[in-house]
C-alpha cells in the first residue's frame, strides 16, 4: 500500500517516532507554510491519518531537532538544539508541550545532546557536546547539567570535561560494568573516541581510542550479554560500522 498526501509545499522530514498513545510509528514534518512542525500520525497499517497534527512550536532553520522519549512515558519527545537547548514533551496525541525542564544555556553552542539519569535520582540529566575545532576548545567541550526536581539544572562537579577535536556524537551507557553511567564521545577531526568514566559524582577521562576513519554516528548497548555496554560506531569516510566490545 502506498499512502499519498498532497501538500501546498514540499516539507522536510525531521524524523520518525511514536507521537501518540497508539504506539504506531509516525512522521515528524517541518517547513509547512502555517506551522514549523507537524506530525503525520501512523495508523499501524503502513498508512497515516488524514489530518496532520500541527504544532505551534517555533524552530529556526539553523536549529537541530532530536527525537527521543525523555520521560519514559512511551511517547517520543523533542529536543531543539540552537543557541540554547529546549525540550518539549509529547502530549500523547501528536502534539508537544514545553517540558518542566528549563532551557540549557552554556558558553558554547552544542552540536549534540544526550539525556540520562546519571546519578540515579530519577531526574533526567543532560550531556551537551560542543564541536571543538582546536585543542583549547576540546579541553572544555563536554558539558554535563544535572537535572533537579524543580526543573532547573546545575553543572556536574568538574564540568565542562575534555574530549577530542570535532566532537560529532555523544552517548551514555555503562561501559565498565560498575552500574554508574559513563559518557562516550566521537571526535571526527581527531578520529578518536573519548570515554569519560563516571565516579564520585563527576567524570574523568578513562580512555582515548584511536580509529582509522571519521566516526559519525555512535551508540552504546550490551551486545553480548557481558553486563557492560559495548560501543557501536558508524564511520563517515568508509561507511563501515566498528564495534568495540567492553572488557
Amino acid at each position: 500500500m502506498i499512502w499519498v498526501r498532497k501538500l501546498a509545499v514540499t516539507p522536510h522530514l525531521e524524523g520518525v517516532g511514536r507521537f501518540d498513545r497508539s504506539g504506531h510509528l509516525s512522521v515528524l514534518l517541518a517547513g509547512l507554510p502555517d506551522c514549523d512542525l507537524a506530525v503525520a500520525l501512523g495508523d499501524g497499517t503502513g498508512g497515516f491519518r488524514e489530518t496532520l497534527v500541527k504544532s505551534n512550536l517555533h524552530v529556526e532553520n539553523s536549529e537541530t531537532v532530536i527525537i527521543g522519549d525523555m520521560n519514559h512515558d512511551g511517547c517520543d519527545d523533542l529536543t531543539v538544539i540552537g543557541d540554547e537547548v529546549r525540550t518539549y514533551w509529547c502530549d500523547g496525541n501528536g502534539g508537544f508541550v514545553p517540558s518542566p525542564m528549563a532551557p540549557y544555556r552554556i558558553e558554547q553552542r552544542p552540536s549534540m545532546v544526550a539525556f540520562a539519569d546519571l546519578n540515579h535520582d530519577r531526574v533526567v540529566d543532560a550531556v551537551l557536546a560542543c564541536k571543538a575545532t582546536d585543542a583549547g576548545e576540546a579541553r572544555r567541550s563536554i558539558y554535563v547539567e544535572m537535572g533537579q526536581a524543580t526543573g532547573q539544572s546545575r553543572p556536574m562537579r568538574g564540568s565542562p570535561f575534555p574530549a577530542g577535536r570535532g566532537t560529532h556524537a555523544v552517548a551514555v551507557g555503562d561501559v565498565n560494568g560498575d552500574d554508574v553511567p559513563d559518557i562516550v564521545v566521537a571526535n571526527d577531526v581527531d578520529n578518536t573516541l573519548t570515554v569519560l568514566e563516571g565516579a564520585d559524582g563527576t567524570m574523568r577521562v578513562a580512555a582515548t581510542i584511536d580509529l582509522k576513519h571519521e566516526p559519525e554516528l555512535l551508540a552504546v548497548a550490551d551486545l553480548n550479554g557481558g553486563r557492560r555496554d559495548d560501543i557501536i560506531v558508524v564511520n563517515q569516510s568508509d561507511s563501515k560500522v566498528t564495534i568495540l566490545f567492553s572488557q
